[in-house]
C-alpha cells in the first residue's frame, strides 16, 4: 500500500495568542558635541579690554599715588612724570594681566566648557623634556647677552630709565620672572596662537604672534634698534617652540629661563656698578 504523500500526523491547531506589540524604537544617543573653540571675536574682545584696563588701571594708579603722596610723605611727582612712574607703570600692568587672565579662565571655562590648562596646553612635562627647554632658554639669553654686547645701544631706552629710579630694577625683576613668562604665554601662544593656525596655518600663527608679542615690547626699547630686533628673535623661538611642541608648557618655560638669566645678569651687573668692592 503506497504511503500517503502527506502526514497523517494532525495539524497543530493555529495560534490565537495576540502578537506582543514593539515598543517605539529608541534612537540611539548621539554623543555630546564637541565645544566650540574661541574665536577671533574673543580674541577681539581680548584687545579691547587690554587697551580698556590699561588706560584705566594707569588713570587709577596715578590718582592713588596723588592721594597717598601726602599721607606717606612720598616724593611730589609732575604730571609728565606720572606715566614714568616704574611703581605706577609695574601696578598698573599687574592690575591689566590679572584682568585678562581672569577673562581668558572664565571665557575658556563657562563659555567654552573646556578645561583651562588642557585646551591651553598647560601640561606636565618630563623632567628630561624640561631641561632641555630650560637649556634652551638659556641659550637664547646669551645669545641676547652676546649680541647686545656686539651692537650696543647708542640711546637710552624707556625701559632703562625705568629702571634707573631707586630700587625699581628689584621689582622690575620679580616681576619679569614671576608673572610675566607665565601670563604672557597664556595669552600669545595659549589663547592667540591656535586661533591663528585653525585660520591660517602654523606659520601664520608663528609669525603673526611672534611680531605681536614684539610689538608690545617695542614701547618698552624704543629708541633702540638692536634691543628691538632681538626682541622679534625671542618672539619667533617662543613661537617655533609653541608649533613643534604643541603644548604651551615648554614655551613658559623658555620664557622663564630666559628671562631669569637677563634680569638676574642685570642685577648682578648693578649691584657690582654700586659696590666696587664686591670685584676685589
Amino acid at each position: 500500500m503506497a504511503e500517503e504523500p502527506f502526514s497523517s500526523s494532525p495539524a497543530s491547531p493555529p495560534s490565537h495568542e495576540t502578537p506582543e506589540l514593539e515598543g517605539p524604537r529608541r534612537i540611539p544617543e548621539e554623543p555630546p558635541a564637541k565645544p566650540a573653540f574661541w574665536t577671533g571675536w574673543d580674541a577681539l574682545v581680548l584687545l579691547a579690554l587690554f587697551i580698556a584696563g590699561t588706560l584705566f588701571a594707569t588713570l587709577l594708579c596715578q590718582m592713588g599715588y596723588l592721594a597717598l603722596e601726602g599721607l606717606y610723605h612720598w616724593p611730589p611727582l609732575k604730571p609728565m612724570d606720572l606715566g614714568t612712574n616704574p611703581y605706577i607703570a609695574l601696578i598698573a600692568q599687574l592690575l591689566v594681566y590679572i584682568l585678562l587672565v581672569t577673562f581668558l579662565y572664565f571665557l575658556i571655562t563657562r563659555k567654552y566648557g573646556l578645561n583651562f590648562r588642557h585646551s591651553l596646553g598647560l601640561v606636565k612635562l618630563p623632567s628630561g623634556a624640561m631641561r632641555s627647554y630650560g637649556v634652551l632658554g638659556l641659550l637664547v639669553a646669551l645669545m641676547a647677552m652676546v649680541l647686545s654686547s656686539r651692537f650696543p645701544s647708542t640711546r637710552e631706552t624707556p625701559l632703562e630709565k625705568i629702571l634707573g629710579q631707586g630700587h625699581a630694577i628689584y621689582y622690575f625683576a620679580a616681576f619679569a620672572i614671576v608673572i610675566a613668562p607665565f601670563t604672557e604665554e597664556l595669552i600669545f601662544r595659549g589663547f592667540l596662537y591656535p586661533i591663528f593656525e585653525n585660520h591660517g596655518g602654523r606659520s601664520v600663527a608663528v609669525a603673526v604672534t611672534a611680531l605681536i608679542f614684539s610689538g608690545l615690547h617695542v614701547f618698552q626699547l624704543w629708541g633702540s634698534w638692536p634691543a628691538i630686533g632681538l626682541i622679534v628673535i625671542v618672539g619667533f623661538v617662543l613661537s617655533l617652540t609653541r608649533a613643534v611642541s604643541g603644548l604651551l608648557t615648554p614655551c613658559w618655560i623658555v620664557h622663564l629661563v630666559y628671562n631669569t638669566t637677563l634680569v638676574m645678569a642685570v642685577v648682578l651687573y648693578k649691584a657690582m656698578a654700586h659696590s666696587p668692592q664686591v670685584l676685589r
